[in-house]
Parts: structure tokens; C-alpha cells; sequence
């Protein structure tokens, strides 16, 4: 039978007597369990009056209105009461059914188009009916009847919402946070947003037959696993699937169209796939086992690209794929990934920017880089996968208010299919450049510092502070843009007062310097000096007009060249060997004379360092904390190095190494939020200065004062 429904009668005082006839003659429903009545004479001593009848009025499906001409004269029946009743009735919430016990004009009321009891709208103390009990009896049959429609349109908005299921789940992942929406793991009875929950299906679209049959199509799973499905050409309605990892292994089933949506069954398993507006053929979808209410798992599904994708040489696969997976989810491709998405890129039958999709809509891009309750900080961090750019002013006016409508997986699409993307920066066979570093601070004395980063456009800029011991104002300069073209973030050092050297990786991946003269007040021209970079450099003098430079490769090993200030000129290459990520340039610091450390992150995403001991290269070392960015490194004073770095928060994290006691400290956490890796510069003994992109294109400044970390915001870094 299921629930009982809950009925509340609302009445005027002087009318109490008509209430318990009627409840008497419902009582009858009361004992089947059918309906509980309720009114404010069950309203215990002690309890607050006026909360109850609110709570009466707010979940009761049913509402009796007991109208009299005391009923309509009572400000309190009238306007609160009946006025509540009314508009849940409307929403659909309630059924209200007006009673008319004694004469009264209430046409003219808001309930006065609603079907009233008793039949013919007799008044229950018309002459007409013989005796009282008369007039209630007809009254309760037409609530009879109420009662059963009622549960029947209950049954039916269930069974509708039992259809609606699959889609309310796939609304529950885009939209909120993923398998974790409560809208995901109850999809048959959750709390619904409805304004939210259309604004979000007007957003899908109708599949088409000619998009389906005789196609073959990828579906990629929140988990990772990747399928290949090849629809039949014919009104069967056939298909096989196989896995990507293994081809020789398939499953047959079957697929229809049903009001635009795709439905897929193979075995046990049933898949429903949304076609969405504005993209490109890309569907998401909802599995369900057979017989289970709760959801298996999200699917995305785009067409393979026969005959249009780029066939890519077999000896570039293995780094494309790696340069990829460091672009977008900032790790290392396995080897299954490296021959799943290898053999795609090999064959033609999917192109970069698809397979960039691809991670961009799994599970572990939304895992580790969405948080849906701060959509800006997710707005910036695609930004700079998709884009290898910092959000401008227009994307954080345009976007946050659709992701909250369309979804996380709808902005990458739409990053992705922009006219920015596609048109005018990477096409098919592109990928967006690294922007995962893109600063770099030096201090030419004690209280200077000075920021250098790859602008909006490319070129270099800087921003400068000059403290009140060396007669500046303590605050930061405007942006300064200095020109040229950077593939990579600068590097800078000051190997004596008033100068500064400059190092990036140019267009044509050499190594490019230029120099600030103090004395004369001037930057110099660009200079190429040559080499084959693969990330941006790192610059480090451990004694005045001395430079060592360091870089990543094309072999992505470490490379080393140096300055000799004696012969003029710098050496040639070296190759250090290492183990470089393609997503992480290096980093280095000389803490004392003829010492130098080098520390870059790894292919596990560990730090790992090799150092210079005076006479030689000593061999890497694996220091066991998980990086997301390149390293920072500094030395606060000698025989201390201090290194920073972005975790797996998005946070600024610090761990500090006594070398004398060869002694580490435990990882700090300093929060924060970065979308660049930190850089850390020491310009005074015991002092620190660390600086990051974060949120909205901002510069933030941790700082080190020798007794705590301090930190401020700088504002937009972008002209």
C-alpha cells in the first residue's frame, strides 16, 4: 500500500465542531493506513503552535479547507493558511480541496476555480441533506476518490522518475562533483534542482541515424578503460565492442534510437548516450546493470576519425603520447596508455586534440584538478592544460555561470572545439605549450627582488620591488613587458650588484640571453647562443661572471652548458643523463663555492637531484615526495637548501635539507592555491622569497622573514 498520505484540515475556531465529524468520518482510512489526518487540535501541550501548523501546511499532500464565513473573515485561515495551501497546490506539491460547511460567497476567492465537496457545491448544512452525517458521507467519498488519484499521479511521478534515472545520474556527474553527487549514488529519489536540471538538458541534442550506423566509434569510461565500438549499417541495429588494450577480445549487442537518444545493450549491461549541443559529436552517458537503480559507470563516446587524422611515424608515438599525458594530467603515460592511445595516433584514427579531450573528461582529470565548489581555480588550471595559457578577463566573466549549468566536461569541449584552439594555435596535431612554469625571481643585493615571467603575448615581463633599506618605496612596480618571443619560462641570475642575466628557451627551441646593465640602466639585444632545448633553463653562479646553465634535451636528459668568463665564450653542451619528465624543466641552486645542486621531477613525479661536489657530477638521487610541477630550489644560508613545490592539493609545499646533519624536515604545507610551479629566491641570510601563479591570474608572494611565512597578493601578472 505504501505510505500514508498526510492530511491537514485547516478551519476557524468557530467551526471546531464540523472538524471532528469529519475526522470521525475518516477515521475509517486512518485505520487502513490509507491517510493520517491532522489539525491544530493534535498539537500536544507544550509544543510551539505556529511551528507545527507550518510544518502541517509545508509537508501535507493533501489540505482540506473547511470553508465558512468565519473561514474567510479569519486573517489567519485566509491569508496564511489558505494563501501557503494555494501555492503548494499550484506547484503541484499538494491537492487542495476546499469543504463548504455553512453559506458563504467564496467564488470570487483563489481557490474559487477548484473543485469543491460537497457534490453540487450543497454545503454541508443545506436543508438538503437529511442529516449532517449525510453531507459527510458525500464529503468523504470525494476524498475517497482524491486519495486514489493522488497515489496513482504518486506511482506515476515515480515510474517517470525511475525513467529518468540514467539521466538524472549523468546530470549528478556533470554538474556537481562526479561519482561523489548524491545525485549519482540516488539518482530514484534525490533532491532535485528542476530550473537547474532543464537548463542542463536543453543542452543535449538529438542523435541522428547517420551519426550511428556504419560508424565506429571510441567510448572511454570514468575509470580509464577504453572500448572500441563498431556500429552495424542496417535496421538490426547490431554492434561489437572490443577493448582498446586488447583487440583480439569482443563482446556483440545491440543499439537503437530512442527520441534521439543512443541506447546501447551488451550482456547484463545497458547504456544510455546524450548527444550535447554545440560539440563536435561528443556524447556522454550513464550504464546501468540490468535490475540495479545506481549507476556503473560514466561514459564518453567520440567518433573515430578515419581518413582525417594525422597517421603519425611509430618512432614519435611513444614521446607524443608521453608529452600528452604531461600537458594534461601532469604525470607519466603508463605502458598500457602508451599503447592504447599510441596505436590510435599511429593508425590516424583519432588526432591530438581528441585524445586531449579524452583525458580532459576522465575521472582523473576531474579528480585532481575540479573541485566544483571553486569553479575559478578549475576555470584557470584548463586554461592552462588546453590553452598553455593564464584565463583572461572574458573566459572568468563567460564560463563560471555555464559550468554550473552544462558541466565541467562542456568547458573542455568548448576550450578545445574554440576558434582559439582549433584555427589559430593547435588544429588537430598540436599541443597547447607547457605552462606549468612560468616564473622566475632574482635578487641582484639585499633588498631587491625581481620577477621575470613569459607574458600574455609571449614575450618578457618583469615587475620589480626595491625595499626602504636600499631607499625604495616597498612596493611592487607595474608590469614591464620586455619584449622577444619565450617557447619557455625565463631563468635569471645576478652574479654581481646592478646586473642580471636573463635565460629562455626561443621559438626555434635554442637557448636566448640578455642582460640588464645597472650602471648603464639599459637591457641588451637578444642574443642566440644555440643548443636544442626541450624545457625552460635553470641558471645558477656560484661565483661572480660565472653561469651554469641546465636544461632538458631532446633525449629529455639533463643537459649542461657553462660560461667561462676567463675565455669569453660558453662551452659546449653536456649531457648529464637523468630521467626528465617532459612536463619538468629543472631547477638549481649553489649554497657555497664550487657547489652546485640540480633537482628536476622525475618519471615517478619524485624529486631527484644530482650535484656538483667541486670535482665532479654525482649520480641522481631519488627523494621520495610527489611532485605536480617543477621544483623550486634555495639556500636560505649555507649548508641549507629549502625546496618548494605544487602537491597534489594544487597547494605550495616546502621541505627543508640541513646538509651538515644531513637531516630532512618534515613536508610543511603553506596552502595556497598555484596554477604555475613556485619559484624561490634568497636575497638575505635567513630570508625567503617565494612566488606562484594562483587564482585568477594573480601573483602571490610567500615569504620567509626568519621567524614565519608570510604571504600577499600582487595582482594580475597579465598586461
Amino acid at each position: 500500500m505504501g505510505q500514508p498520505i498526510q492530511v491537514f484540515c485547516c478551519y476557524a475556531r468557530e467551526d471546531q465542531p464540523f472538524l471532528l465529524v469529519l475526522k470521525r468520518h475518516l477515521r475509517p482510512f486512518e485505520l487502513d493506513g490509507l491517510i493520517t489526518v491532522r489539525a491544530d487540535i493534535d498539537i500536544s501541550p507544550g509544543e510551539d503552535w505556529e511551528q507545527k501548523i507550518n510544518h502541517y501546511l509545508n509537508t501535507a499532500q493533501m489540505i482540506l479547507l473547511l470553508i465558512s464565513p468565519d473561514f474567510m473573515a479569519s486573517d489567519y485561515c485566509y491569508s496564511k493558511e489558505m494563501m501557503r495551501a494555494m501555492e503548494r497546490h499550484k506547484s503541484g506539491e499538494a491537492c487542495v480541496i476546499p469543504i463548504l460547511l455553512r453559506p458563504t460567497y467564496w467564488y470570487r476567492a483563489p481557490f474559487g476555480k477548484l473543485r469543491v465537496l460537497p457534490t453540487n457545491n450543497e454545503v454541508v448544512t443545506s436543508i438538503n441533506w437529511h442529516t449532517l452525517d449525510d453531507a459527510f458521507f458525500d464529503v468523504t467519498k470525494g476524498i475517497e476518490k482524491a486519495v486514489e488519484k493522488w497515489k496513482e499521479a504518486v506511482v506515476e511521478r515515480k515510474r517517470l522518475r525511475q525513467e529518468q534515472a540514467r539521466m538524472i545520474a549523468l546530470f549528478g556527474y556533470e554538474t556537481d562533483d562526479g561519482t561523489n553527487s548524491a545525485l549519482w549514488t540516488d539518482p530514484i529519489n534525490p533532491e532535485l534542482d528542476e530550473t537547474k536540471f532543464q537548463q542542463w538538458r536543453d543542452t543535449k541534442r538529438a542523435f541522428t541515424e547517420e551519426e550511428i550506423a556504419g560508424h565506429t566509434w571510441i567510448k572511454i569510461a570514468n575509470s580509464g578503460n577504453i572500448f572500441i565500438t563498431r556500429f552495424s549499417d542496417g535496421e538490426e541495429g547490431k554492434l561489437e565492442e572490443s577493448p582498446l588494450a586488447d583487440p583480439c577480445q569482443h563482446w556483440n549487442g545491440s543499439w537503437k534510437l530512442i527520441e534521439g537518444m543512443l541506447r546501447l545493450n551488451i550482456d547484463e549491461y545497458e547504456l544510455d548516450i546524450f548527444a550535447n549541443h554545440g560539440e563536435e559529436s561528443i556524447g556522454t552517458g550513464i550504464e546501468f546493470t540490468q535490475n540495479q537503480t545506481t549507476p556503473d559507470a560514466y561514459f564518453t563516446l567520440l567518433p573515430l576519425q578515419e581518413n582525417i587524422a594525422k597517421h603519425w611515424p611509430l618512432e614519435d608515438v611513444p614521446a607524443l603520447v608521453e608529452h600528452i599525458f604531461e600537458q594534461i594530467l601532469e604525470r607519466s603515460a603508463n605502458q598500457q596508455e602508451l599503447i592504447a592511445y599510441g596505436s590510435l595516433l599511429h593508425r590516424g584514427e583519432m588526432s591530438v586534440r581528441n585524445i586531449i579531450k579524452i583525458l580532459g573528461c576522465s575521472q582523473e582529470y576531474r579528480k585532481r584538478f575540479i573541485d566544483p565548489e571553486t569553479v575559478g581555480g578549475a576555470l584557470e588550471l584548463c586554461y592552462k592544460h588546453f590553452l598553455g595559457r593564464m584565463s583572461d578577463s572574458l573566459g572568468r566573466a563567460f564560463y563560471p555561470k555555464d559550468v554550473k549549468i552544462r558541466g565541467f566536461n562542456w568547458l573542455i569541449n568548448r576550450i578545445t572545439d574554440s576558434d582559439e584552439y582549433v584555427n589559430q594555435k593547435f588544429g588537430e596535431d598540436k599541443i597547447p605549450p607547457d605552462a606549468i612554469t612560468c616564473l622566475t625571481a632574482v635578487s641582484m643585493y639585499p633588498g631587491h627582488l625581481e620577477c621575470f615571467y613569459r607574458g600574455s603575448n609571449n614575450s618578457l615581463c618583469h615587475r620589480w620591488w626595491y625595499g626602504p633599506e636600499v631607499g625604495g618605496t616597498g612596493e611592487w612596480s607595474e608590469e614591464h613587458d620586455l619584449g622577444g618571443f619565450l617557447a619557455s619560462a625565463p631563468a635569471a641570475i645576478s652574479t654581481k650588484p646592478h646586473h642580471i642575466d636573463c635565460f629562455y628557451q626561443g621559438q626555434n627551441n635554442h637557448l636566448w640571453h640578455r642582460h640588464w646593465d645597472g650602471e648603464q640602466k639599459i637591457w641588451s639585444d637578444e642574443i642566440d647562443l644555440g643548443g636544442k632545448l626541450s624545457s625552460a633553463p635553470a641558471v645558477v653562479s656560484w661565483e661572480p661572471d660565472h653561469i651554469d646553465c641546465f636544461y632538458r634535451g631532446l633525449n629529455n636528459g639533463l643537459w649542461h652548458r657553462r660560461w667561462d668568463s676567463e675565455k669569453n665564450h660558453w662551452s659546449e653542451e653536456e649531457n648529464l643523463g637523468g630521467a626528465l619528465t617532459l612536463a619538468s624543466a629543472p631547477s638549481a641552486i649553489s649554497w657555497r663555492s664550487n657547489r652546485i645542486n640540480c633537482v628536476y621531477r622525475g618519471t615517478d613525479n619524485h624529486l631527484w637531484e644530482i650535484w656538483w661536489n667541486g670535482k665532479r657530477w654525482k649520480r641522481e638521487n631519488n627523494i621520495e615526495m610527489i611532485l605536480t610541477s617543477t621544483p623550486a630550489i634555495t639556500s636560505r644560508k649555507p649548508d641549507y637548501l629549502d625546496y618548494f613545490y605544487r602537491g597534489l592539493n594544487n597547494g605550495l609545499w616546502h621541505r627543508r635539507w640541513n646538509i651538515k646533519n644531513q637531516v630532512w624536515s618534515n613536508e610543511e604545507n603553506l596552502e595556497g592555491f598555484l596554477t604555475s610551479a613556485p619559484t624561490a629566491v634568497s636575497w638575505g641570510n635567513n630570508r625567503i622569497d617565494c612566488f606562484y601563479c594562483g587564482k585568477s591570474n594573480h601573483l602571490w608572494h610567500h615569504w620567509w622573514d626568519g621567524e614565519r611565512w608570510n604571504q600577499e597578493d600582487l595582482g594580475d601578472i597579465v598586461s
